[in-house]
């Protein structure tokens, strides 16, 4: 049996540039080659011919802790803010049970091409860990037996970081602290694929930026605030003048009236200490919703609304990355 199952799943190493991925990593997947078969009709014979056409590179996708996010975070920043692109070349590397590297995959090239920060819950126990997608451009394999890996990440660094530990603030005055939830946000880096000549591979190249949505769940009781401002700038299509400063606050950084900022901040278990602040900018309401009501229900009645986003910011600052 140990001969027949010797790859282990918990046991892989991840390296990005030469370095050692140093957070919890808890997930990693794809690099691999995928073909697109082709059919072609033999004249008037019944059965047509099948062949290889087009091959592509699925993106690498891992899920690791934030505790250890500096190096995506700051890559997302610089595309998102400077318009820099970086490339990543790394490797994943599979051992068996003894620790022993038996397959290793390398890319080249690769583009952040999406970054996921976790959903915040403030009745969730998880911590929080982050998703991102790497598109390369070329891959190598090695099948065969070499030295042992090693782990170099820091578990203990990520167990300051809970989902349920958050703060969101509004700039407008928006009273937001019942807020309960937050939705995962997602940003994506589009890429354009462009063959290149008769080359195996075609080069692949960044577009645009599609920031996330925003999407936040408090109790009904508690949404007056929101439930203005959606009345205002969503719902009342015939009040074309500003919203009042008393009930919403001024909006700050010009744009809209009905615009505002937000910040996101991930506290420590203690929730005095701030690990990490995302800034979401340009930031307008869109939807009010109510979950289906349905007799007899004894939970919390909740009211969801959602936001578009303009620009955001994810540096990697704060406690958490000390």
């Amino acid at each position: 049996m140990a001969l027949n199952n010797h790859f282990t799943t918990g046991h892989f190493h991840l390296v990005i540039d030469g370095a050692s991925v140093t957070s919890f990593i808890k997930s990693v997947e794809g690099g691999l080659v995928a073909a697109q078969s082709v059919e072609e009709p033999v004249g008037q014979y019944n059965l047509r011919g099948r062949h290889l056409g087009t091959r592509e590179i699925e993106p690498v996708q891992i899920e690791f802790g934030m505790a250890g996010a500096t190096w995506a975070l700051a890559i997302a920043e610089q595309f998102i803010s400077q318009r820099t692109i970086k490339r990543l070349d790394g490797e994943i590397v599979h051992a068996d049970a003894n620790m022993v590297e038996q397959y290793r995959q390398e890319f080249v090239r690769g583009l952040l091409t999406e970054i996921t920060l976790p959903k915040l819950d403030a009745s969730s126990k998880d911590t929080a860990m982050i998703k991102v997608k790497l598109q390369p451009e070329h891959v190598k394999f090695k099948l065969g037996a070499g030295p042992k890996i090693k782990s170099d990440s820091f578990p203990s660094r990520q167990k300051a970081w809970h989902t349920s530990n958050f703060r969101i603030t509004f700039d407008n005055g928006v009273d937001a602290k019942y807020v309960n939830s937050i939705e995962a946000l997602t940003i994506k880096m589009g890429v354009k694929t462009m063959q290149q000549g008769n080359q195996f591979s075609p080069d692949v190249v960044p577009t645009k930026v599609e920031m996330p949505k925003l999407s936040i769940t408090l109790p009904l009781l508690r949404a007056g605030g929101f439930i203005k401002w959606y009345e205002k700038a969503v719902a009342n299509q015939e009040d074309s003048g500003t919203p009042d400063s008393q009930e919403l606050g001024t909006s700050k950084g010009g744009g809209s009236s009905y615009e505002t900022s937000v910040g996101i901040e991930y506290l420590d278990q203690t929730t005095k200490d701030t690990l990490y602040t995302v800034t979401l900018m340009g930031v307008g309401l869109e939807k009010f919703s109510i979950p289906k009501s349905e007799a007899n229900g004894a939970g919390t009645k909740m009211a969801k609304f959602d936001f578009y986003v303009t620009d955001m910011k994810v540096e990697a600052n704060g406690s958490g990355f000390k």
